[in-house]
């Protein structure tokens, strides 16, 4: 009887090891695919809030565009007015047209935020207010000449409508960088979670642990790099703003750059017509013998004013671009050079020289950026060429004002003759009677 009972408990104790590891891994695929749904919705987390913090970045982008075109508009009514040359009005057409695809882009972001729905249709009649008034003073300006296009500016009406423009674009801008805060928090809470979960996994699978946590470093490496990026854009944005001259332009430029990308000497030249001149310098020694101006196609600068390119040189001649200070001077390691061009035409071209490698990240940015640097300094130029021709207008305005006081003082004069011979005229009347 005990030996016909034996195979029976050990069947029972095979069954019951059996139902052990059933069990456990029921449990351990139950707890992976608890992680990994939760994993999922972290993702999707993270997804959802990347996406509309991009929509948000996009939204600013829009709304920061809305405003620089429109103060494009209003420079070639400026110019035009002032001049009278319709080309001139240049980016004042090209404006109209990029506004309203903006305006459009702009109208389908708003349906996703009720704040932002109820601020649009006034950004929409304000633009087209300001725009009108624009075509009002350049027929105005065609018909009725300078004086009667002044009439109009005189009135404020423009430039009211233009500040209560801007007060509704901060305030869009506000919105949007609010509801990025918010996302941005949610993403980080979701990434500390994901963290959290992956560490738990990694006690049953140490390989996907490692797996998952690569992944999630590499995407946290691109994300910041992409925040890196994008937050310089935003700054550079800021530091170009307003209405500068060259020299103070691209010496804020030069600074922000080097600032940003670890950079130890740079130089910004400006086109001048066919040539180049130096604009800025920073990190090199007066006496370093950088020139003050060059032609395209001369040197490693003109070559790549020809091919709208940059170059990296990171065998760096011993007469060139150097780093100095109080204690000392010495050549970079790699040199950047980067034309900075706006409507297929290079504006301007940025040397920058590095003691440390640049890494391809950085090379990156400074090629993204380039454009809006460009961008930036054709604005300058554009301005310089609008000062120097109210300048000119001024002097003019002058030189006909002292023209018609000479013509006035003459005509007192004559009048004085004509008096004169009158009474002269008379006393021989009464000598004669």
């Amino acid at each position: 009887m005990p030996n016909t009972s034996r195979p029976g408990l050990v069947l029972e104790k095979k069954l019951s090891n059996n139902l052990t590891l059933y069990l456990g891994f029921a449990v351990a695929v139950l707890f992976f695919i608890l992680s990994g749904l939760n994993a999922l919705r972290n993702t999707g987390a993270l997804r959802s809030g990347m996406a509309q913090v991009e929509r948000a970045n996009t939204v600013i982008t829009a709304l920061d565009t809305v405003l620089s075109l429109m103060k494009d508009a209003e420079t070639g009514q400026r110019g035009f007015l002032i001049t009278g040359d319709e080309n001139y009005l240049q980016p004042y057409h090209s404006s109209r047209t990029a506004i309203s695809a903006e305006v459009t882009r702009l109208r389908d972001f708003s349906k996703q935020s009720v704040a932002q729905a109820d601020v649009i249709p006034q950004v929409e009649a304000q633009i087209a207010s300001k725009l009108a008034e624009l075509e009002q003073t350049i027929e105005l300006r065609r018909s009725g000449g300078f004086e009667a296009a002044r009439a109009i500016v005189l009135t404020d009406r423009g430039k009211q409508t233009m500040d209560d423009l801007r007060q509704n674009l901060t305030v869009m801008k506000r919105e949007e960088k609010r509801v990025k805060d918010l996302r941005m928090a949610d993403m980080e809470a979701a990434h500390r979670l994901a963290l959290t979960s992956a560490f738990a996994t990694a006690a049953l699978g140490i390989v996907l642990s490692f797996t998952v946590m690569w992944l999630m470093r590499r995407a946290n490496l691109m994300r910041k790099w992409q925040d890196w990026s994008r937050t310089g854009r935003l700054e550079l944005s800021a530091v170009m703003s307003g209405e500068k001259s060259m020299g103070p332009l691209a010496e804020s430029i030069l600074g922000f750059l080097s600032r940003y990308v670890d950079a130890h000497a740079g130089a910004v030249f400006a086109d001048r017509g066919g040539s180049f001149e130096r604009v800025a310098l920073v990190g090199a020694p007066a006496s370093n013998g950088i020139p003050e101006r060059f032609n395209s196609g001369e040197g490693l600068l003109g070559r790549a004013v020809v091919e709208r390119s940059s170059r990296r040189i990171d065998d760096v001649p011993e007469s060139y671009l150097r780093v100095g200070s109080a204690l000392g001077e010495g050549l970079p390691k790699h040199l950047l050079i980067l034309p900075a061009t706006a409507d297929d035409s290079v504006n301007a071209v940025i040397e920058l020289g590095f003691l440390t490698p640049l890494n391809a990240r950085r090379q990156e940015f400074l090629q993204q950026v380039s454009e809006m640097v460009g961008v930036a300094m054709k604005a300058a130029l554009y301005r310089e060429h609008l000062q120097d021709l109210l300048e000119e207008t001024q002097r003019q305005s002058e030189e006909v004002q002292a023209q018609s006081e000479e013509l006035r003082v003459s005509n007192e004069e004559l009048d004085e003759q004509s008096r004169a011979l009158k009474e002269t005229q008379v006393r021989l009347e009464l000598q004669q009677t």
